[in-house]
């Protein structure tokens, strides 16, 4: 599509609409129908390839490891080969590994996909920070972001409704496939749209402006705002990723709910994630992302000291709800904000690298949060160490410059 034309969609908003419907239909295949996945459909592969425990926990890391080393490669790719068709080429090979995986028969060429699926998941969301940018007008930005955080959630719901009926009538396989075949029809039509919006065409760069671009990224990353980026997205899964972890246990072995209680509960959390996003997400182009930020981080104390000190009636309730809100938003505020801050050809290199510091920081989490119980012999300590988690997370937040009155890509 011509350079005019696509300014003129842009203008309208005919773009942003578009370009937000596909690139959450692709976070959610991504995400929802593949990584999501496995879990559902893991008591009856585990009976079907004889998979343990020790193995899950296997493919589980690898998963991790796949979505943390492509989180950096599609921050150095991005720049060179343009955002839009590096989310194409990932969501491509999503698709196929989905429909593949319908014809496993081992344990090994598992762990293969779902390291492909993790690769894949980390290579769609990294280069989003560079299509907004480009494409987005930046007041929109935010709930834009929001609503992209959101799309795991969506991606589940799906799975809550497709999966029950495939699985009884085809079994396990028939879910794969049909995961598979459904997100490479959406890939065919989205390539299409996107590709007439001019969404999918990328700015020529020469060899020496590529040499340039990686010395000012290197530099850049040794700033105080990228550092301070950096720790918070360590921090942030340091704090939420336990938390979400060991929530049915500490509800079901220390609290005393009953299974449908803590489904209940769960139903309530994923409903306040799945909003969360876009809420929170208008909020920050109203009043600012780093407040907004603050917002988030004052639902997650509040979920977490609710656990900590009154997990009584209906305020467990109350917390999963302020949890899930603060969940589903705050991994859509951070692109938006490193939106807003770093210039475009360094955004999504510094992404990349904060997807690395969320991976590390949620397995740290996790296994503060299981050496907790053991050394605590309860789970009650986890949330209270969340909460002294946040305040350091609030204090970092403190420290980042004003994205209402700082100028835009000053980094």
């Amino acid at each position: 599509m011509p350079v005019a034309a696509t300014a003129r969609l842009q203008r309208t908003g005919v773009l942003a609409v578009l370009l937000t419907f596909f690139f959450t239909c692709y976070l959610a295949a991504a995400y929802g129908l593949g990584l999501y996945l496995f879990p559902v459909l893991l008591p009856d592969m585990q009976a079907a390839l004889g998979i343990s425990y020790t193995t899950v926990g296997l493919i589980s890391g690898a998963a991790q490891a796949g979505y943390m080393i492509a989180a950096l490669a599609a921050g150095i790719l991005t720049p060179k080969i343009g955002g839009g068709r590096l989310v194409l080429l990932a969501i491509v090979i999503c698709a196929v590994t989905l429909s593949l995986l319908s014809m496993v028969r081992g344990v090994w060429v598992l762990g293969i996909g779902l390291t492909i699926l993790g690769a894949t998941a980390s290579t769609i969301w990294v280069p989003t920070v560079e299509v907004v940018s480009r494409y987005i007008p930046e007041r929109g930005r935010a709930m834009v972001f929001g609503i992209f955080s959101s799309a795991g959630g969506y991606g589940a719901m799906v799975n809550g409704m497709m999966v029950p009926p495939l699985l009884v009538a085809l079994g396990w396989r028939s879910v794969w496939l049909a995961m598979g075949l459904g997100t490479l029809a959406l890939v065919v039509v989205g390539a299409i749209v996107l590709g007439r919006l001019g969404v999918l065409t990328k700015q020529a760069v020469s060899t020496a402006g590529n040499k340039v671009r990686l010395r000012g990224a290197l530099t850049l990353l040794k700033s105080r705002l990228v550092l301070l980026l950096l720790l918070m997205m360590f921090f942030i899964s340091v704090a939420y990723m336990p938390f979400q972890t060991y929530l049915a246990a500490y509800l079901r072995n220390e609290l005393g709910f009953s299974i449908q209680a803590t489904g209940l509960l769960w139903t309530i959390f994923g409903l306040a994630a799945a909003a969360g996003g876009a809420i929170l997400g208008f909020l920050a182009d109203r009043i600012g992302i780093r407040r907004a930020i603050m917002v988030t981080l004052a639902l997650l104390m509040l979920a977490a000291l609710l656990m900590a000190f009154y997990p009584v009636g209906w305020l467990p309730f109350v917390a999963a709800a302020a949890f899930g809100i603060s969940y589903g938003a705050i991994y859509g505020l951070l692109p938006a904000y490193i939106s807003r801050m770093i210039a475009l050809p360094f955004s999504s290199m510094v992404f990349g690298f904060g997807n690395v510091m969320l991976g590390l920081g949620g397995i740290a989490g996790n296994l503060l949060g299981g050496y907790s119980k053991t050394l605590f012999g309860e789970l009650h300590t986890l949330y209270l160490g969340v909460g002294v988690v946040t305040v350091i997370l609030t204090l970092l937040t403190l420290s980042l410059q004003n994205d209402r009155t700082a100028p835009a890509g000053q980094a």
